[in-house]
């Protein structure tokens, strides 16, 4: 009896000392390990946000937001760094801005199954290669400015890295002649445009595998045709798939609500969500079957304060001059909202030329801005209150006249040439050339954000209960784009220019933020040059708001029998895939083309049923709020 409980004793305290490494589980706090007793967290990287998990006879490598990591026994652990660069962001603490690096945001750990010395890390923008284990690091030069996913496999000395990007297929790597080609043959197109999106990349039993985002398919790659085969594809429409990989020579499915092909993993990541209470993001299986994304899974249980309140809200858009010509009574719009069943204002407070439509009392504001057709904004708010209506303060940001003149246009982007103001210019039929009379304030300039949150933090404390930003990107127009430069920018990207812009603005404004962002941006995972990159915008706003008209878009585009209904598929798989790029994390609440532009489509369809149609795509798709534009008011 005795020597039954001493081994007993041994072998409580060896479970509780050494973890069943058949199954370790990354998650939003630390790694798990599952053993005899349930879930037991392993004392290292606790406090980490663990995305991606693999091992080696090396050890195991755990991916955070805070870099790459090796641990050989799982109970201590060293940074792999040498040769990385870090992001850099601006951020304000005590009043005083300052800069700061962080980690960069990589995506995945990849690892050569033929030898795995090779491994690749990668984010949007970069890809790093170590040949020795994680030691020692190198950016691959490539021109790829989106990267979606890639794999890594060498094969007669040879390293081959295939990477993805959202519209223009699969590319090959060579890494030792540094060279690379387009091998989408056999990739499907959306709509005969642009290559379906590849969400994963995978070398499994020899051979090469790919997942396309959206429509669910899976393919091989055949290396004596050097063309892709859809082989499978799976029938589920409103989901996605986020990643795959391959447990028993079976491959399964990391999709946006479930998991096809292997209970186990299902039931892993729900274990362990609802036992430990921790968002689970990946799992490694018996040292070589890697899953991640498994925390889509259990995004929508993690609503905030803002979301909440941000859901559901459907409206119109009141431009201040819509408004005048009805005398400043917002009462004249609410019959045709109650009849509607809608919610919601969106009234223009800061618009596209940088005036304001009511009257600041900061004073840090009245000595920049200009008011014009300022609007009675405690009637505006009591008569929201009384109906019910969500009011939505709209803040147009980048694009600013009156900021760009101030001061001698101290704000100003400038021109590369002589450090005059820059303004885009374009040439008319006669071939002259003009302004575009579009006027930019510099993205990096921190006292240009001050004034934008400033006006922001004055309307929720007036009674609007959403800020929505306009224009939070770079001037994209102009044959003399080239030529414009940024006194502020010190070496930043403009994506990070983006982000800290809306870092800052998320920690000084309590109340939901919303961004209105390109139809295009809304359907690839491209920021392209504007820096409206959904899938990173999602971590700083509440509500992202792609304006997915079909007057805008080419008149080719979902153009097919019935063509009636094209404004139906373009609101539906716009809306679905914002929701998804954004990885569910944020409301997406499309703007719906309500007016008609002289274009060959709208022309021949645009009534009443071309705008129910639209609306029918966002119901019957991700059903959480849209807004009506009409620049006039006429709903």
């Amino acid at each position: 009896m005795k020597r039954f409980v001493v081994f007993l004793f041994f072998i409580l305290f060896k479970a509780n000392l050494y973890p069943d490494e058949n199954i370790i589980i990354g998650t939003e706090e630390g790694i798990y390990s599952k053993n005899l007793f349930g879930y037991e967290k392993i004392p290292i990287l606790t406090n980490e946000k663990i995305i991606d998990i693999a091992a080696t006879d090396n050890g195991y490598y755990f991916l955070s937001e805070n870099g790459l990591y090796l641990s050989k026994d799982l109970k201590q652990y060293v940074k792999l760094e040498n040769g990385i660069r870090k992001d850099r962001f601006i951020i304000e603490e005590d009043h005083i801005f300052r800069v700061i690096e962080k980690d960069k945001r990589f995506k995945r750990i990849k690892i050569d199954k033929n030898n795995p010395q090779n491994i690749i890390i990668y984010s949007k923008k970069d890809i790093y290669i170590s040949t020795n284990s994680g030691e020692i690091w190198q950016k691959l030069t490539i021109y790829i400015n989106e990267i979606t996913a890639a794999e890594i496999s060498s094969e007669n000395k040879t390293i081959n890295i295939y990477i993805s990007h959202p519209y223009n297929g699969i590319f090959l790597y060579n890494f030792q002649k540094k060279s690379i080609k387009n091998i989408s043959k056999g990739i499907n197109k959306f709509n005969a445009f642009f290559y379906n999106d590849i969400s994963d990349i995978n070398f499994i039993n020899g051979e090469i595998y790919a997942t396309s985002f959206f429509e669910r398919e899976l393919y091989k790659f055949d290396k004596k045709k050097f063309s892709w085969e859809n082989i499978q594809t799976i029938e589920k429409d409103e989901e996605v798939i986020y990643s795959f990989g391959n447990i028993e020579d079976k491959i399964c499915f990391v999709m946006s609500d479930s998991i096809e092909g292997n209970e186990v993993i299902q039931d892993v990541a729900i274990d362990i969500f609802e036992i430990a209470n921790v968002v689970p993001y990946c799992v490694l299986i018996d040292k070589k079957f890697s899953f991640s994304s498994l925390e889509i899974l259990f995004e929508e249980e993690n609503e905030n304060f803002y979301r909440l309140k941000a859901n559901n809200r459907k409206g119109i858009y009141i431009s201040p001059y819509a408004l005048l010509k009805r005398k400043n009574n917002i009462e004249n719009f609410i019959p045709i909202m109650e009849k509607k069943g809608l919610n919601t204002i969106v009234l223009d407070m800061k618009d596209d030329y940088g005036y304001l439509h009511y009257k600041p009392d900061d004073p840090d504001i009245k000595k920049i801005a200009k008011t014009l057709y300022p609007v009675d904004i405690d009637k505006i708010v009591r008569i929201a209150r009384e109906k019910n209506i969500y009011l939505i303060a709209r803040i147009v940001v980048f694009k600013d006249s009156v900021l760009y003149k101030y001061n001698n246009y101290e704000y100003a982007v400038r021109d590369k040439r002589d450090n005059s103001p820059w303004v885009g210019m374009k040439t008319n039929e006669l071939n002259e050339t003009n302004n575009i009379k579009e006027y930019w304030v510099d993205p990096y300039n921190t006292s240009v954000w001050k004034y934008i949150v400033a006006i922001a933090n004055e309307l929720v404390k007036k009674g609007f209960d959403e800020i929505q930003f306009d224009y939070i990107r770079f001037p994209t127009d102009g044959l003399n784009l080239k030529y414009a430069t940024f006194p502020a920018q010190n070496g930043f990207t403009k994506e990070e220019a983006i982000f800290s812009f809306l870092r800052y603005a998320r920690e000084h404004i309590d109340a939901p933020i919303s961004i209105d962002i390109y139809g295009n941006n809304g359907w690839y995972r491209s920021g392209g040059v504007t820096g409206q990159d959904v899938e990173l915008l999602a971590d700083y706003v509440d509500v992202i708001c792609p304006m997915f008209y079909p007057s805008h878009f080419d008149q080719r585009f979902l153009n097919y029998e019935p063509f009636d209904k094209r404004p139906y598929r373009i609101y539906y798989y716009g809306t679905l895939r914002t929701y998804h790029m954004a990885r569910k994390k944020i409301i997406p609440r499309p703007y719906v083309q309500h007016f008609r532009l002289n274009v060959s489509y709208d022309r021949e369809y645009y009534n009443e049923e071309y705008i129910s149609n639209e609306i029918k795509g966002i119901e019957d798709s991700v059903n959480m709020g849209y807004i009506f534009w009409n620049m006039e008011g006429k709903y």
